[in-house]
């Protein structure tokens, strides 16, 4: 159950970083979606190795 909100929270998180990269100016808005990707990312593989 908590893994579920983990992996909705993680959506979430990379929607706002995709909403900031078309949002901000500059090179710094690469950071907000690949924070995203990343954090999605961590989680993922989080689940599986704790579903193992």
């Amino acid at each position: 159950m908590a893994a579920r909100w983990l992996y909705v929270a993680a959506v979430l998180f990379f929607a706002c970083g995709v909403a900031l990269f078309f949002a901000v100016d500059g090179w710094t808005r690469w950071f907000y979606p690949l924070a995203g990707a990343l954090s999605m990312a961590v989680l993922v593989l989080e689940a599986r190795n704790r579903s193992k």
